[in-house]
């Protein structure tokens, strides 16, 4: 097994291959991803925030904002 972790791309595809072509349970799979997908971008965004909490909840506040006003 590779140490590699796998990204929501990889995950998506994997579920939807073995998943019936069935709209609802696609959907289902979707918003699984994209709560994948949006932490991936969370954890890229802050790991090179500085470890000061107070700088740390601007960064988690202006990632939150960010990714709504883009993907939502």
């Amino acid at each position: 097994m590779s140490d590699k972790k796998q990204t929501s791309v990889d995950v998506l595809f994997e579920i939807l291959w073995e998943t019936p072509r069935d709209k609802w349970e696609w959907n289902a799979v979707l918003k699984e991803v994209r709560e994948m997908h949006k932490q991936e971008m969370k954890d890229l965004y802050l790991a090179h925030v500085t470890k000061v909490p107070r700088l740390k909840k601007i960064f988690e506040k202006q990632f939150e904002e960010y990714y709504t006003n883009t993907f939502e």
